[in-house]
């Protein structure tokens, strides 16, 4: 079994899907699957199409190599992440420049309807720092990373709720309406600021949910 984990490798099968953090990417993706590279399909700020993903631990990025090595598959690896125990999982891709080089973060969340259910809200903070979130009536503490699933908020027709954001004093940094419907998934990611010291970002991804 250390075998298999280390070399990213499963007997698993995953349902999985993808979301790039910003539009789509602007160079060809590929993962991984066995001896397989695979190009990833993009949706314009929703998730990608659903497709199956077996006999991995991990899921690999890659991209093209530039300069490909004799007897090894012409590809570089760009990032990893350990495959979540899941029915459905959602990875989350973030490009980076690093010296002036293009890189990617992938952050991978299950994505199932039991931890995440129609008619609720889902906070991921991609901050560096712990935020306090307020949404309606219901208040939660989330670290870095950390993500919280609300649910009981969104009402039959579908309405404007309240959202803020606390640092650890109880000081407000960010306040908005956000909108809930009982037909649909909202992902709120909540993202560092452009400058050190400035409000953090919100970024809203919904999804319906056809009967």
């Amino acid at each position: 079994m250390a075998q298999e984990e280390s070399s990213g490798e499963s007997r698993s099968t995953y349902k999985i899907s993808c979301l790039y953090w910003e539009g789509k990417p602007t160079e060809a993706l590929y993962y991984r699957e066995g001896e397989h590279f695979r190009r990833l399909g993009f949706k314009q700020a929703q998730r990608s199409k659903g497709f199956a993903i077996s006999g991995m631990s991990k899921f690999e990025l890659y991209r093209k190599a530039t300069q490909p090595e004799v007897g090894k598959p012409p590809y570089e690896l760009l990032s990893q992440c350990k495959i979540p125990n899941a029915t459905e999982i959602l990875f989350v891709v973030i490009p980076y420049e690093r010296k002036g080089a293009l890189l990617y973060h992938v952050h991978a969340m299950d994505d199932s309807m039991d931890t995440f259910p129609i008619g609720s809200f889902r906070f991921v903070n991609y901050t560096t720092g712990s935020i306090q979130i307020k949404c309606g009536k219901k208040t939660q503490q989330i670290g870095p990373l950390g993500l919280w699933s609300m649910t009981g908020t969104a009402t039959k027709n579908g309405g404007f709720i309240p959202f803020v954001l606390g640092d650890l004093n109880g000081e407000i940094i960010y306040g908005t309406r956000i909108f809930g419907q009982p037909s649909g998934r909202e992902l709120v990611f909540i993202i560092p600021p452009v400058k050190e010291g400035g409000t953090p970002r919100v970024k809203f991804i919904s999804q319906l949910i056809l009967p």
